[in-house]
Order: structure tokens, then C-alpha cells, then sequence
């Protein structure tokens, strides 16, 4: 039986709380709003997120440095943080990438660039708004736009900044991890900063090399083969023979200053 809040709505038939058509059930692959609303894209991969950025090229042959200044790879939290009335900045989370997609070869024949492109394609894109009329479009020009990536450095903070567990050769003091990848879920702070959330990390790391896999490695559920990425290949730091405590350091909570492009990111 229906509780009393949901006899009072039934009952209210009246009411004009959510005042729009309701969308009926489809399988189409489009975007469907309701009658007298319209959506428009806002920003799409590949989009230049700075006035010197190159356009997006659909053929997969761009480099690094092309992906690096544009919109990262595949959203998933975000989060907008106003400045005025008709201006905002929104922190957006690009969570994984599609080879099939990102490289002419689909991830075939990976080179270092390709490794490289690839981790500039992950992570968080932060960039400014504005509004003219009723219209939102990125600005170009916008003072806090970045790329945060697999390469951005870090610091590590808490208990765990400098333990044994998270030092390795490329970083001694255990307090500087590289990169935020697996970007998932997401907050916003209190005092205006914005939370993302390393998911799946285990996926980036292995090792075409015979090792020993520890404790930890298979509680991750990392092992020496290749990984889907291939970063390893090309990167030392994503193979687990070089660097075992490498994926200590992902897995955790990045706090970031959308206001400040020059801030370093704090891993929680």
C-alpha cells in the first residue's frame, strides 16, 4: 500500500512540480528531451580547450601534444562551480579511453607518443564557461582552463605521504606520485574544491617480464601480463617488475583548485 506522502502526491493531481512532458520509453541511441526543451553539446573529446589548441582530427593520427590542450576522454563526475552570473568553471572526470577510437590503428601497434596520448586523454579536464542569452559555450580564453593527466605531478598527503609502500626509484621521498587515471566518481568541497576518484587503476599496470606477483598486487588483482593499456611498454613506471610499488599510489581521492591552473593536486 502507498505510505502517506505518496497518497498526498496521488492524490494531488493537480500538482506542478515537475511541469514537463514525460519522456516515453525508447531504444533509440539519440538524446531525448522533453517536449519544449532543446539540448546542445556543451564540449566533446578532442575539443581545443585553449585559443592555440589544434582542432580535433577524427582520423586518430594526432600526437600527444595535440591531446594534451584539448578535452580529455570519456566523462564521468563533475561538478560546476560558479564565478558570476554568466560565468562558471566545471571539473569534468575522463575516465578511460577507446583505442579504437583514439589511434588509427586501434591500439595495435602502440608506440611512445601513442602510450603518451593515451595518458593525456585520461584524467580531468577543468574549464571556464560563459553564458550569452540563454546559451552555455566553453571559453577558450578562460584563465582556469587545464588538463590534469596520468603525468600531472601530485602530492601525496596523510599518514601514507613518505611511507615505505609509496616510495620507488622515480620518486625516493614517497610523497610526489604522478597522474590521476580511472577517474570515476566524484564531490565538491565545502570551501570550492572539486573531488575525483581513482577507480579502476589495477587495469594500467603489468609486466611482460617473470616476477613474482605480492600480496598486494593480488589483492589490486595485478599481475605480470599485458594490460590492456600497454603503458607498460613504453612507460617504466606502469611495470610492476621496475616499479612493484607504483600502483600504491592510485587508488585514492584527488583534490583539486579549480581556480587555480597552477595549483598542485592533492592526493587524500
Amino acid at each position: 500500500s502507498l505510505n502517506p506522502i505518496a497518497k498526498a502526491f496521488a492524490a494531488n493531481k493537480k500538482s506542478t512540480l515537475l511541469n514537463f512532458s514525460a519522456v516515453s520509453a525508447s531504444t533509440d541511441d539519440t538524446l531525448i528531451v522533453p517536449k519544449g526543451y532543446r539540448a546542445t553539446p556543451l564540449v566533446s573529446w578532442g575539443d581545443p580547450l585553449f585559443a592555440d589548441a589544434p582542432e580535433f582530427d577524427s582520423s586518430g593520427k594526432q600526437d600527444s601534444k595535440a591531446q594534451l590542450r584539448q578535452f580529455g576522454d570519456n566523462n564521468d563526475g563533475m561538478s560546476l562551480f560558479p564565478i558570476s552570473q554568466d560565468r562558471a568553471v566545471i571539473a569534468v572526470n575522463n575516465e578511460y579511453t577507446n583505442y579504437e577510437y583514439l589511434f588509427d590503428h586501434g591500439g595495435k601497434s602502440m608506440t611512445a607518443d601513442d602510450v603518451a596520448k593515451s595518458q593525456a586523454a585520461h584524467g580531468v579536464t577543468v574549464f571556464e564557461i560563459t553564458k550569452s542569452g540563454s546559451q552555455w559555450q566553453l571559453d577558450k580564453k578562460g584563465t582556469r582552463n587545464r588538463r590534469i593527466t596520468a603525468n600531472t605531478e601530485m602530492r601525496l598527503t596523510g599518514p601514507a605521504a613518505g611511507h615505505s609502500l609509496m616510495k620507488t626509484k622515480l620518486d625516493p621521498s614517497g610523497t610526489k606520485p604522478f597522474g590521476t587515471f580511472a577517474n570515476c566518481a566524484n564531490g565538491q568541497t565545502p570551501w570550492g574544491t572539486y573531488l575525483t576518484c581513482e577507480e579502476n587503476f589495477d587495469g594500467y599496470f603489468g609486466s611482460v617480464k617473470s616476477v613474482d606477483v605480492s600480496d598486494d598486487h593480488k589483492r589490486y588483482g595485478i599481475s605480470p601480463v599485458q594490460s590492456e593499456y600497454q603503458w607498460h611498454n613504453n612507460d617504466e613506471r606502469f611495470d610492476i617488475a621496475i616499479h612493484p610499488n607504483e600502483p600504491h599510489r592510485f587508488g585514492w581521492v584527488v583534490e583539486i583548485d579549480p581556480h587555480n591552473p597552477v595549483s598542485t593536486p592533492l592526493k587524500r
